[in-house]
């Protein structure tokens, strides 16, 4: 095939067109023949790849002075394998002798990418570090052609070639192979003293792991915006003609480095410039061109984000190893990437029986246990408020009080943060180490609990010796940073490490750290590393980038530590009706809940119907949302503990400036990505989405997140429509449906009534709700559906018992319960409102006596059998408005499947603890041998009208009938319904048997005690209604 050209004008002395040839991977043999047609000639080669949107190889470029060859590798449906048969270019790769060399830029990417993906071995040298002192600190492209080549050149066409590698064409690929091979011809003599590349010195699984490190890198460079916008709140041209611009968030602001940053001015002329500075929320900006001229209006930095401290010692790492300077033969790199059998063993020691550590529960007191035993490895599993920083506490006072060195770590600094502030309650003595641009200006604040304790970075650079380093520690030997402070070259030349050796690790947050993050931190500290402990929660947040590259691993993710992982499994940040739900829906049940607020109103929704999404660049607004925002804030919560939480940047950063414009708090609104590890009294959401599709909150961790930051109230500001549309399959859609079986229409606030200042919200009354609405009180935890809080009746203090003398005969009931088929369920809508039956001491089948719950403590007449979430039913009548159910399944609370059987166990709590011989039914008692067990059940309305349409119906007209208050009825109606069979009828039944004489039932009411009648009038009611019903009690049934 002829060959084609493409131009160059980089090298101005150089032709400008250069042949390239183009073959397929079948023919690379002879396109490495092509290229090197005289084996005896001396020829420098170049080298240079370019990936696939996957990460893999699509094209090979190998260029000599005079031409270029092009491969095809990455062709679809076809396998990169058959290049392994193409000898010449396999020995072309391998080639290093007088005669040849092999050279590219990031060569230790390039050499593991053909080692990965081809299986082909690659000896070359690196142009990147071959002539530079610290490998560190690698030279751009542009830097070694300027130096070795043409110093005129044009620095920025020639890094332009290596901007966007999947995205480059092919004359870029070409053109970089091509300049790599005119550097290695114009420093032949200095590049046959460098170090060779040789992927030979690793094994192929060493290979493997570290290609897909590679790879994965890659992807998620590539990922990464080209181009951010920086919010700024003034600028000021200074008499040099520089620009001082004012940062207005840490997260966007102008940092020191060589991208380029574009200004723009009121009249949408651009201006470009390079930063000479920075220092706290002040960037310095030299112009590279013409000066700004108008009102800056806009500033965005181009180009990708230079590499961190971590990323820098990850690449210095890849150098080394194919250098032959360093090995994969770290004890923790071996134990989590290579294990041998005896390694997987290991793991599986659970450390020391719990120690003595007091104020932790067990799960906390097992991992501490462990943390302090023998156990090299320690993995930890720990949900949202189930107190990860309190058990890292307890083994830091531990190993403080031994004088055992010990590292604690975190993904962020916020989370370090909390981590110091337990410390200190615990009276630990430690420093934490801060990055001086993260805390000058920025967040000073946050540090003033712990100001004593706070090292900067920036401190460390006027140190002179280990001697200062010692005394600046202060025999601290507790320390706490960052993952990226560990490979600050600072904390080397300073000694730290040598002062406090980082012999145990603590790494918090873990599960957002990718796993391959801590290879060159157990390389680097192989020689002391003793013990690493890993806290996290694979179910919140996951690493940056997961969603483009699901391969994605955390510490959590391998396979043969997971055995060993402990889980810490009490919250204590959320309600219980919160926890509850997130613990069956994302932990499977396995976590507890224990806090004050028991009560299903802590959680409240409102209905933006008002709003509609719009796209905002590559983020998402709500209008509607943004004004309730401002109104809830406005209204109900600028004096509570509070914060706000979004999925998207764009609404977080529209709710901030409408907040700031009403002179309300507006610091506390996050990013849900930027808020993991914090928590609030009250947490306000914004949910933006309103369309078909759920975005962002399709992912289950980041709703885990959201949803569970709140300590004591959460309101959910979404549109109705959506969360039973678009966002229906979401976690934040099962707790809507969730919600709305718990408390039915009232689960919703509509927009207009919190604008208006008319809703009651969590632990917020509104000031201007409708008087006839009287106390709201929250719904009892474990009460029936069916009883209204709001209807009038008797108060607290209000005995029930006086409308049933103690002189009334006794009557004996048993209920019938007719169904179309076996089993049957009975609705109540009567009550005795009697003195429940003692309960006895404990016996080998009674668990003895029970202390009532609040709801029962409210009404002491209204005996209650046990919520499925409390305790087990004692010797009482039964409550009114339960269900009874004997032998059959009905759903309960949140579609679980709720029994109730009338097993001998049942039977003797009901009967107090006796034997069955010794049961007797107690006064005005409806517990007879044989009959079903009561059970309280959290049923909805609605959950019953969804499975039994025409149940639904009867109940909510029985429910109706339930409203009169202290109407006295000569006639008890009993309704007994089928739930066998969905083609049978459900039409009501009414009948009841009586034994012995006929006494007076009535239908009552038990409402909240707040808004109760007069006593007085209650019970001359009462007694009337009593009178009245023992007058016709000779028929009373029928």
């Amino acid at each position: 095939m002829p060959p084609t050209h493409i131009p160059q004008r980089i090298i101005p002395n150089a032709s400008e067109s250069i042949p390239v040839r183009y073959f397929s991977r079948r023919l690379a043999g002879s396109a490495a023949t092509s290229l090197r047609r005289d084996p005896e000639e001396k020829v420098c080669i170049g080298l240079a790849t370019k990936r696939s949107a996957t990460g893999r190889i699509a094209i090979l470029a190998l260029a000599t002075v005079q031409g270029i060859v092009a491969i095809t590798v990455d062709a679809p449906g076809k396998s990169a394998d058959m290049l392994l048969y193409d000898q010449p270019f396999q020995q072309l790769l391998l080639r290093d002798d007088e005669g040849c060399t092999l050279a590219g830029f990031d060569m230790a990417r390039v050499a593991l990418r053909i080692g990965g993906d081809l299986r082909i071995p690659v000896c070359a040298v690196d142009l990147s570090t071959a002539f530079v002192a610290d490998s560190r600190r690698p030279s751009r492209p542009s830097q070694v052609v300027a130096e070795r080549v043409y110093q005129a050149v044009d620095r920025a066409a020639v890094d332009s070639l290596w901007d966007n590698d999947n995205d480059a064409s092919d004359r870029e690929v070409c053109l970089r192979a091509w300049l790599a091979a005119c550097v290695a011809e114009h420093s032949a003599a200095a590049l046959s003293k460098v170090v060779r590349l040789d992927t030979r010195r690793l094994q192929p699984r060493e290979i493997a792991c570290l290609a897909e490190l590679v790879r994965q890198t890659c992807v998620l460079e590539d990922a990464q915006p080209t181009e951010t916008p920086s919010e700024f709140t003034r600028s000021t041209v200074t008499h040099d003609g520089t620009l001082e611009l004012q940062n207005a968030r840490y997260k966007t602001r102008v940092r020191n480095t060589r991208q380029t940053i574009v200004m723009t001015n009121d009249d949408g002329d651009e201006f470009v410039g390079e930063a000479r500075g920075a220092k706290g929320r002040t960037t310095n900006i030299r112009f590279t061109g013409q000066a700004l001229s108008g009102t800056l209006q806009a500033v965005r930095v181009v180009g990708r984000p230079e590499l961190t401290n971590p990323e820098k010692a990850r690449e210095e790492l890849l150098l080394l190893l194919l250098q032959g300077k360093a090995s994969l033969h770290a004890p923790f790199i071996r134990k989590l990437w290579f294990p041998s059998r005896s390694a997987r063993l290991a793991l599986d020691d659970h450390g020391s029986p719990c120690m003595h550590m007091p104020g932790l529960n067990r799960s906390q007191k097992e991992v501490a246990s462990r943390m302090v035993s023998e156990a090299a490895l320690v993995i930890t599993h720990g949900p949202p408020g189930t107190g990860k920083t309190t058990t890292i506490a307890a083994a830091a006072a531990y190993w403080d009080e031994r004088d055992l060195p010990a590292w604690i770590i975190a993904h962020s600094n916020v989370a370090v943060k909390n981590i110091a502030e337990t410390l200190c309650k615990k009276g630990v003595d430690f420093k934490i180490l801060v990055a001086g641009e993260f805390h000058f200006e920025w967040h000073e604040h946050i540090y003033e609990a712990i100001q004593q304790k706070v090292l900067l970075s920036d401190d460390l650079l006027t140190l002179k010796d280990v001697g200062a380093t010692e005394r600046l520690l202060g025999g601290s030997c507790i320390m706490l940073s960052t993952l990226s402070m560990l490979s600050n070259p600072t904390m080397d030349k300073v000694g730290v490490f040598r002062v406090v050796p980082l012999e145990r690790l603590v790494v918090d947050e873990a599960s957002q750290i990718k796993i391959e993050d801590f290879m060159p931190v157990f390389h680097k500290f192989r020689k002391t590393l003793e013990k690493v402990c890993f806290f996290g929660d694979p179910n919140q947040l996951p690493p940056y980038g997961k969603d483009e590259v699901p391969e994605l691993k955390t510490i959590f993710d391998v396979e043969h530590a997971k055995e060993s992982a402990g889980f810490l499994d009490t919250q204590y940040r959320m309600p219980v009706p919160l926890g509850d739900f997130i613990s069956r829906c994302v932990y499977g049940g396995r976590l507890k809940s224990e806090h004050s607020v028991k009560d299903a109103s802590c959680v409240a929704f409102v209905d933006a119907s008002n709003g509609e999404e719009t796209k905002s660049g590559f983020s998402w607004t709500n209008a509607g949302e943004i004004q309730t925002m401002v109104n809830l804030v406005k209204t109900y919560y600028k004096n509570e503990n509070f914060c706000v939480i979004t999925p998207y940047d764009a609404q977080r950063a529209a709710i901030e400036r409408q907040l700031k414009a009403g002179k309300l708090p507006w610091e506390h609104v996050f990013n849900v990505d930027s808020f993991q590890g914090n928590e609030a009294d009250f947490v306000l959401v914004s949910v933006v989405r309103s369309g078909h599709q759920p975005g962002f909150l399709a992912s289950t961790n980041r709703m885990n997140v959201l949803l569970t930051r709140c300590r004591r109230g959460l309101v959910v500001v979404s549109s109705r429509s959506f969360l039973r549309d678009g966002g229906r399959n979401t976690l934040l859609g099962r707790l809507e449906r969730h919600y709305m079986d718990l408390k039915g229409e009232s689960a919703w606030v509509d927009w207009k009534l919190v604008m208006q200042g008319k809703a009651d919200l969590p632990s917020a009354l509104g000031p201007k709700r409708e008087k006839s609405l009287g106390t709201v009180l929250p719904r009892v935890h474990g009460a029936p559906p069916y009883y209204s809080p709001l209807s009038a009746g008797p108060t607290k203090a209000f005995d029930t018992r006086s409308l049933f003398p103690p002189q009334l005969p006794k009557v004996e009931t048993r209920a019938s319960l007719l169904a179309v088929n076996a089993a049957s369920a009975w609705a109540s809508h009567t009550s005795h409102a009697l003195d429940p039956s003692p309960t006895s001491p404990g016996t080998p089948t009674s668990p003895g006596p029970l202390t009532p719950t609040d709801y029962e403590a409210d009404f002491p007449g209204l005996p209650m059998a046990g919520s499925p979430h409390k305790q087990a039913a004692i010797a009482r009548t039964w409550a009114p408005h339960s269900l009874l159910l004997k032998g059959e399944d009905i759903l309960g609370d949140g579609g679980e499947i709720a029994r109730a059987s009338a097993s001998t166990r049942a039977q003797n709590r009901m009967s107090g603890g006796r034997s069955e011989s010794e049961s007797t039914r107690g006064t005005h008692s409806t517990y007879a041998h044989g009959q079903p067990v009561v059970r309280r059940l959290e049923i909805s309305q609605q959950q019953i009208a969804r499975a039994h349409p025409t149940l639904g119906t009867t109940v909510r007209d029985a429910d109706a009938n339930a409203d009169a208050h202290l109407q006295p009825t000569p006639r008890a109606k009993v309704l007994s319904v089928s739930l066998a069979g969905s083609k049978q009828s459900y039409a009501p039944r009414f009948q009841a048997r009586t034994k012995g004489p006929a006494t007076s039932r009535r239908h009552f009411t038990h409402p909240a005690a707040e808004e109760a009648r007069n006593q007085k009038a209650n019970g001359m009611l009462a007694i009337q209604a009593a009178r009245a019903d023992k007058k016709s009690s000779a028929n009373r049934y029928m």
